[in-house]
């Protein structure tokens, strides 16, 4: 397993946020057990609904593959651990059609985004 980290901002949303915050995930898939554990840390979107992970390529938008959940005691960490994907949702991580999301009311389709890339690992 790795651990593959992505850099969420607005500029990646689809369309395009202007927005001054930023995150970072954390992003652990176990290929054969096929669960999904992600760690985001934002800053700027202290006002966030929610958070999740989708399946949808750079450049477009797709369907929530995992709910995250906001960390009571930082309002900037979201996570979930160990959640169940299935072998399809896999396969779109593979191929790098994962992303992170982060909601705001403002921006209810995402405020900030950051593509998971396995390549390069």
């Amino acid at each position: 397993m790795l651990v593959i980290f992505s850099s969420l901002s607005g500029a990646q949303e689809v369309p395009a946020v202007a927005i001054n915050a930023t995150g970072i995930a954390a992003t652990t898939v176990d290929t054969v057990a096929n669960t999904l554990t992600v760690h985001v840390h934002a800053t700027g979107v202290a006002d966030a609904l929610a958070a999740e992970v989708d399946d949808g390529a750079a450049g477009a938008t797709g369907t929530r593959v995992a709910a995250l959940t906001r960390d009571d005691s930082d309002a900037g960490h979201w996570s979930t651990q160990l959640t169940a994907v299935s072998a399809t949702d896999v396969g779109a991580f593979k191929a790098g059609d994962w992303y992170v999301n982060v909601m705001t009311a403002a921006d209810p389709q995402g405020a900030i985004r950051g593509q998971i890339q396995l390549s390069g690992h």
